[in-house]
């Protein structure tokens, strides 16, 4: 009996142990808790680049040559020629422009070099009092400020006229000269007359020792119209009338005038450099020396050099010393400098 109820006893314990296991196992774990987060993603947002240091941005200044249709193409070839130099040592910019508006000027633009006929160079030195202008040539300026004007007083057309007068009759036998010169310009009939007068300063009356006796100093003029063969026609009138020398001015016929002048044997003194083929007859160059004149003020108008009135010099260029000995040629060089020092007029007393 006892045994009976002592097996019963570790029935009922064992059996209790089984149940507190099997509930302990299916006792209720505590409840994970998880956080969710929600980010918004735009495919098109561009996130701004990191900072870099800044970069200086160099200004680049400007030089412009206002030159229209009308200026004198030699003259226009010789500043740009200058400005192109310039700029180049200065690292400007450089352009040729036929006009230029105040509604169109551009930034940073530091000169301005005008030629006649160029008008409108006053209104835009005025619109641009940071922008230095040179006006060649052109008349009815003011010169003062950022403007710099050469030769306003005329491009030294008659002093231009005398000297070739004077260097023609000092080299020819005889005084037997002439000048070929346009009849439709006031530029054609100044550099007639002031070459009439250079003759005579040095000849006085210029009577001739032998014939044929004509009275020098000759010469021929002829309207833009004038044909080739016209121009031809007027030097064969002078060539009739045994001239030696030819001063040939600026505008007066082309190319194929010098070359009969030159198959002619006559001596030439011409207004711009000569062709390679004609340097034989060629005696010297008289013009205008702007180029250097421009050289020459560039360095102050950058400076800040308040603009002035400079007069036109001139210079005999492409000389040829088997026509025009050193000597000679140091006696008209004295005597253009009392000319254009206003002691010589170029004018009939």
């Amino acid at each position: 009996m006892f045994d009976i109820l002592h097996q019963r006893w570790r029935m009922d314990l064992l059996l209790s142990v089984v149940i507190f296991m099997i509930s302990a196992c299916a006792a209720p774990t505590p409840t994970e808790q998880r956080i969710t987060l929600e980010v918004e993603i735009n495919p098109t947002l561009t996130l701004p680049p990191l900072p870099t240091a800044t970069e200086p941005v160099e200004i680049v200044y400007s030089i412009i040559l206002l030159a229209d249709p009308n200026s004198d193409p030699q003259l226009n070839s010789e500043v740009e020629a200058v400005l192109r130099a310039f700029a180049g040592e200065t690292g400007m910019l450089f352009e040729n422009r036929p006009s230029l508006e105040i509604s169109n000027l551009p930034e940073n633009l530091r000169l301005v070099v005008a030629l006649n006929p160029i008008s409108n160079v006053g209104e835009l030195a005025a619109a641009a009092p940071r922008t230095a202008f040179v006006a060649i040539g052109i008349s009815g300026l003011q010169a003062g400020g950022n403007l710099t004007v050469i030769g306003g007083d005329g491009m030294g057309i008659e002093d231009q006229g005398f000297i070739a007068g004077y260097t023609a009759a000092v080299i020819t036998e005889d005084w037997r000269v002439a000048v070929i010169s346009r009849s439709d310009t006031s530029t054609g009939q100044q550099t007639r007359q002031s070459f009439m007068v250079g003759v005579r300063y040095f000849c006085g009356l210029c009577l001739q020792v032998y014939p044929p006796f004509y009275e020098y100093p000759l010469f021929a003029e002829l309207p833009v119209s004038a044909s080739p063969e016209e121009w031809r026609i007027a030097a064969a009138g002078l060539l009739d009338r045994a001239v030696k020398t030819i001063y040939v001015a600026t505008d007066a016929g082309d190319s194929s005038l010098l070359d009969y002048l030159a198959q002619s044997g006559v001596l030439i003194i011409g207004s711009s450099p000569p062709p390679e083929n004609l340097r034989q007859n060629w005696v010297a160059t008289i013009q205008p020396d702007i180029a250097t004149l421009l050289q020459d003020v560039l360095p102050g108008i950058f400076s800040g050099q308040d603009g002035s009135e400079l007069p036109i010099s001139l210079s005999l260029q492409e000389v040829n010393s088997e026509l025009l000995s050193a000597g000679r040629l140091e006696h008209v060089e004295a005597v253009l400098v009392e000319l254009l020092a206003g002691f010589i007029s170029p004018f009939e007393p």
